[in-house]
């Protein structure tokens, strides 16, 4: 008898959609950090959380399928930074894009 091994790859064009999503999300944060130096702002996941009770789902579902850990998603709760694979898994769960989850706000203490 012999040992099959099945591997399961993505085909070549989701691997490029993924590459293309990735490098337009790290276009975006190197313009926005590059700005923040200028005009600094806040991270806030308000929409993700709006997201999340129209779709009936609690922080815990979401948490456990996209495979987030807890102190991930206190991050989240403060809005504080989080890696972009982590938000990635969250579109992903949330079939969401990452302007539908997070958004920059002008920091308001220089105002």
């Amino acid at each position: 008898m012999t040992n099959l091994r099945l591997s399961i790859t993505p085909s070549p064009i989701v691997r490029i959609y993924r590459s293309e999503i990735f490098r337009h999300i790290r276009h975006a944060f190197s313009i926005i950090s590059s700005e923040t130096r200028r005009f600094p702002m806040t991270l806030s996941y308000n929409k993700m959380w709006k997201l999340m009770i129209d779709r009936k789902m609690t922080c815990s579902e979401l948490r456990q399928a996209s495979k987030v850990a807890p102190n991930t998603m206190t991050r989240i709760r403060r809005d504080e930074e989080v890696s972009l694979s982590i938000l990635y898994r969250i579109c992903c769960v949330l079939q969401a894009d990452i302007g539908d989850i997070m958004e920059f706000l002008p920091d308001s203490t220089d105002e």
